[in-house]
């Protein structure tokens, strides 16, 4: 941890001599300079004191977190500086500061070191540099017997925001070191969008998203005439105080043990809606699979207009008012490319289908679950 104090010389003779002897016995990586101060950095592991001199002028520059210790002092002040840390991290960082045309080269094995010590020191032109290293090299870095667990949040969420899904997907990490995280971070912006609220239904507890409501059909709820004459049956959301959306997503991670990736595709598959140009149902790309039907007709007597499915036995109505559907069956939906386009341009979130060769609403489980997965929120939270 650098520590830093300065104490001002009132005397004429130290003025005249601010301390050129320890100046001259530290190690200096850049041409020498009247504002030159010394800097002892302490290596507690390696059990090495190593002193380095910079000018007082670059070393506010480049490494801001030295600007409450050193900005109100002037030239005469006798400044003292203590850094714990790497002595060779450090060493690397005035190299970088003392040599812009001519950096030293970032590694795997230090580049996390370089990132938390840049971080710390304010050298944000070096952060920018560090994360872009990790994210190109993230397999390499996590193979590593290194903790990531030191590098902060802030610094994963700056991280995450370099990736793309699909990278994201690609990255090995069986330990979950920092994909975990990552993914996380992903979740939080996917929740932070403009419009991706979801709320629970009263009637039949199904968790929807709330701009999707008109589209959406409770299986539930009393049917209703509109004003253009359809018969329509929506879902009714459950008052804030009865539901909230982050204890929903809270009890996933908890209780269900569903991990972070696996809880964004579900994510984003209630934030995205469809069209099905078979059954005509909008419907959210979590329930891709979930388009009922009946593989044989229903068969009514003379006169009738009760009857049955021969397949299942369930009633059926020659005239149902109602207009839901109903079967004993599932497949997918026949999405409607129209549909996907619109859908794509309007919601928030990435899709699964951008740059990653996925079929957009159907590769993955978690977007095809059956039962109730975890769309079903009454009693659950």
């Amino acid at each position: 941890t650098p520590t830093a104090s300065s104490s001002s010389s009132s005397s004429s003779s130290s003025i005249d001599k601010p301390k050129a002897s320890s100046k001259t016995s530290a190690f200096s990586l850049g041409p020498a300079s009247d504002d030159d101060i010394v800097i002892h950095v302490c290596d507690e592991a390696r059990k090495v004191n190593r002193d380095f001199t910079c000018s007082k002028k670059l070393l506010l520059k480049e490494m801001k977190y030295f600007e409450s210790y050193l900005s109100s002092s002037n030239q005469y002040d006798d400044i003292d500086i203590s850094v714990h840390c790497d002595v060779y991290i450090f060493e690397w960082l005035m190299r970088f500061i003392n040599r812009p045309s001519d950096p030293p080269e970032l590694k795997c094995k230090s580049a996390v070191s370089i990132l938390i010590s840049s971080d710390f020191l304010r050298m944000q032109r070096l952060v920018d540099k560090c994360l872009q290293f990790v994210h190109d090299h993230v397999n390499e870095v996590i193979k590593l017997p290194i903790d990531l667990n030191c590098i902060n949040a802030g610094l994963v969420t700056r991280l995450a925001a370099l990736f793309t899904v699909p990278e994201l997907e690609r990255i090995e990490d069986r330990r979950d070191k920092l994909r975990g995280k990552l993914w996380m971070k992903r979740v939080e912006s996917l929740l932070e969008k403009p419009g991706n609220v979801l709320v629970c239904c009263a009637e039949c507890g199904k968790v929807y998203c709330r701009r999707f409501q008109s589209m959406l059909t409770c299986s539930r709820a009393k049917p209703s005439i509109d004003f253009h004459g359809n018969v329509i049956s929506r879902h009714v959301p459950l008052g804030a105080g009865q539901w909230k959306m982050r204890q929903y997503i809270h009890t996933l991670r908890s209780q269900r043990k569903v991990a972070w990736d696996v809880l964004y595709w579900r994510l984003w598959g209630m934030f995205h809606m469809f069209q099905c140009t078979v059954c005509g149902d909008a419907f959210p790309a979590c329930e891709y699979n979930h388009c009922v039907f009946h593989p044989e007709a229903a068969k009514f007597g003379t006169g009738q207009n009760r009857g049955s499915y021969p397949c299942c036995g369930k009633e059926a109505l020659r005239f149902d008012t109602t207009m839901r559907k109903s079967g004993c069956r599932a497949r997918s939906h026949t999405v409607a490319t129209s549909s996907l386009s619109s859908s794509s341009s309007s919601s928030s979130g990435s899709s699964p289908g951008s740059g990653s060769g996925r079929n957009p609403v159907g590769e993955k489980g978690m977007l095809a679950s059956g039962g109730d997965g975890f769309g079903v929120g009454k009693g659950i939270v």
